[in-house]
């Protein structure tokens, strides 16, 4: 009797702690929505309800929609959101009028999350301050609530359009690699909750990544994804459009015609219509299907609803009678004779058109169009003058006007340049070097532009003459070579490498040789011999008494590498010539003040810094400095830099006078240029004392340092710059 009174007692107590438990929550429950959660609710709708009647007032014009052409520059906004995104951004201005309200979503949403913990509201309240911080354009505060809500909440009822926002968030902040994870899981989330709104729109931004990559194939099935996703008949015929729009862009002009003709299916507004209409004429039209088109613009140039767009639908008439013209197929039917399409119609209608829609975007898109027609029929200077026109403001061709008019320009310069060279190159004027290369920079120049252009053999053309004309003496001319080169390497890669030999022979220690070497696979000692070999030629010459081109030898060595350690000596040797050879104390002071100023640390600067600057200072009738008047000195031994060396002593030099001691030099420093056989040594005994590397391979960055030079052609044939073809 005991034992089942207690176990009744225990199964009361039992009951009244879940009934006691169950009434607590309901009652948490009910004080958090009446008292916090209700006024979020209310002030979120009321506050959305605001952005969309803003929305409304706002007026719309119909998008200008052009067919890509191959030469197109794809607007792209580094900085800032993607423009997709735009449209569900809530700028400044806008929110305005709810600013407190939004802020006040935040704050008692916060209340919540500090005391009602434990309450059924704290989903819901983490999405309404997301919402909340996403339209006070805070994308981070919004994306990490998404991320809380998600964390907490995997499969909640709101976990879709957390990860929807959360994508949006992360878009926004330009990290498109999260966002795209992100977006595949939100599909995943809205196919296992069957949030088929959630699911349209997010494939709809998938698509639009993927416009954002300029890849249109990609871009399609999404768009079809969404459509079929949704029961919203306005968002199934925006997406309709959208997608049709985008097979326009594709020049995909039959499959645009049916997808605008489908968006009638749905339930489009006004806009949506005259788009719609508009373009599935445009569409008809350049596929040769003319009089349906014009029956098109006909009715809707008769519609007054859309009287406000009416510049849109003539300046679509425009264009079909521009492509009516450019089809030699066309015959004008009856409803056509009051104004068959021809040149004269044209250009009135286009005066007509610049009078009444100066500056209208459809209009300077329909001025691209006739460029690129212009253009590809290889009318640069009018096709020019149109890109120029079409510039003026942003369109959606804006950048690429803007730079087919920079390269037509350049094309002009250029050829203005290279034409009467051209003429009295082939005339067989002779022509300085300099000459020579400016023609051959403007030619290969005219090539670049022509590979920025895409055409391809017009860009082989130019190279090739750029070679013909070229001067083998620079070394500037080593990159039209190289170029040249580089677009036959594919083609005729025995050509290709024939051109890299001239540069390797000429100029090998050019930017141009370097690279030239790598790709025949030549040693780096073969640069080095080539330094080497310079520096003993201009000794051999000197050695014959050929002083002018021993001269014109270290000259190269000191112009061409002038890191090299051969490049002290040969300004130290062009100054002895000059001095004991040529007897000109004036060219030698100009190349022993050369060295000075150029290698003042070397042993051959120390050699004749004294006796230079002494000469410098009584040529120039300043007071001889305390340092060269006469005075005690104690002569420092040699350094172990100096020992190393291993300098010649006079007796080895074969001085005609001894070595004059250092007090009678101090006395008479002038004497040092007087004579030539003074300190100043042999330049072809101090080759001796050059120590060049037992192995250059092992280390040649310390041998010398490369600097960069060209190359040139073999033969002169003559030559003709014929009318640029597009090709």
């Amino acid at each position: 009797m005991n034992f089942k009174k207690i176990i009744v007692i225990l199964a009361l107590f039992l009951v009244s702690y879940f009934l006691m438990g169950t009434s607590c929550t309901n009652y948490t429950n009910f004080t958090t929505y009446f008292n916090t959660y209700y006024n979020m609710e209310r002030l979120m709708r009321e506050s959305e309800e605001e952005f969309e009647f803003q929305d409304e007032k706002k007026r719309v014009q119909p998008r200008v929609i052009v067919p890509q052409p191959k030469m197109y520059i794809q607007e792209e906004s580094m900085m800032g959101p993607p423009p997709f995104l735009i449209e569900f951004i809530v700028t400044k201005q806008k929110r305005q009028p709810v600013q407190v309200k939004l802020d006040s979503i935040i704050i008692k949403g916060s209340k919540i999350l500090a005391h009602k913990g434990k309450s059924d509201y704290v989903m819901g309240s983490l999405w309404l301050m997301a919402k909340s911080f996403f339209y006070q354009e805070d994308w981070l505060n919004s994306q990490l609530k998404c991320s809380e809500l998600v964390d907490k909440y995997p499969d909640g009822d709101l976990s879709p359009d957390a990860h929807l926002l959360y994508t949006k968030n992360l878009l926004i902040q330009r990290k498109f690699n999260a966002g795209e994870i992100m977006l595949s899981r939100t599909i995943d989330i809205a196919w296992q909750k069957k949030r088929y709104d959630i699911l349209s729109e997010a494939f709809r931004i998938e698509a639009e990544l993927a416009l954002l990559k300029n890849d249109f194939e990609k871009a399609v099935r999404p768009y079809k994804n969404a459509i079929a996703q949704t029961d919203d008949g306005f968002i199934r015929a925006k997406w309709q459009l959208d997608m049709a729009a985008l097979m326009f862009r594709m020049s995909k002009f039959e499959l645009a015609e049916q997808a605008f003709k489908q968006v009638h299916n749905y339930s489009p507004d006004y806009l949506q219509k005259f788009e719609a209409y508009l373009y599935q004429a445009a569409s008809l039209a350049r596929v040769g299907r003319y009089k349906e088109a014009d029956y098109i613009f006909t009715r809707l140039e008769n519609d007054g609803k859309y009287e406000e767009w009416m510049s849109q639908t003539h300046i679509q008439q425009l264009q079909a009678m521009r492509l009516k013209i450019l089809d030699t197929n066309y015959t004008p039917y009856y409803e056509e004779e009051e104004q068959i399409p021809n040149s004269e119609n044209l250009a009135k209608l286009e005066r007509r058109a610049d009078s009444a829609y100066s500056n209208n975007h459809a209009l300077l898109v329909y001025y691209f169009e006739k460029g690129m027609n212009l253009y590809e029929t290889n009318d640069y200077v009018k096709a020019r003058s149109l890109f120029a026109k079409s510039r003026v403001t942003r369109t959606p061709v804006f950048k690429t006007s803007e730079k087919m008019f920079e390269l037509l320009n350049n094309w002009d310069i250029k050829r203005r340049v290279a034409d009467p060279l051209l003429i009295k190159f082939n005339a067989g004027e002779n022509l300085s070097d300099s000459i020579k290369y400016e023609l051959a920079a403007a030619l290969f120049n005219v090539g670049r532009i022509h590979e920025e252009l895409g055409n391809k053999d017009s860009v082989k053309y130019y190279f090739n003459l750029s070679t013909l004309t070229a001067p083998v003496s620079k070394p500037e001319s080593a990159r039209f070579f190289h170029g040249y080169a580089r677009v036959m390497r594919e083609s005729n890669p025995l050509l290709a490498d024939s051109l890299l030999d001239v540069i390797v022979n000429n100029h090998p220690l050019t930017e141009f040789g370097k690279d030239a070497q790598v790709q025949l696979g030549y040693t780096k000692n073969y640069v080095i011999d080539t330094v080497a070999e310079l520096y003993t030629s201009g000794l051999n010459l000197m050695r014959a008494n050929d002083f002018k081109f021993s001269i014109n030898q270290f000259n190269k060595i000191y112009f061409n590498y002038p890191k090299s350690k051969f490049a002290a000596a040969s300004l130290y040797t062009i100054g002895w010539i000059y001095e004991k050879n040529l007897k000109i104390q004036d060219s030698a002071l100009y190349y022993y003040n050369l060295l000075l100023t150029e290698y003042p640390e070397t042993d051959y600067a120390k050699d004749i810094r004294l006796g230079v600057t002494y000469t410098l200072a009584v040529k120039s009738g300043e007071p001889i400095p305390d340092s060269l008047k006469t005075k005690e000195v104690v002569i420092p031994p040699p350094n172990e830099e100096r020992k190393a060396r291993q300098r010649p002593q006079p007796s080895q030099v074969n001085h005609q006078k001894p070595l004059p001691d250092a007090k009678s030099l101090l006395k008479d420093p002038g004497s040092l240029l007087s004579n030539p056989g003074g300190m100043i040594s042999d330049p072809s005994e101090l080759i001796k004392s050059i120590e060049l590397p037992s192995n250059p391979l092992s280390n040649p960055a310390e041998f010398f340092n490369l600097k960069e030079a060209p190359v040139d052609t073999t033969k002169k044939e003559n030559v003709n710059l014929p009318e640029d073809k597009k090709k």
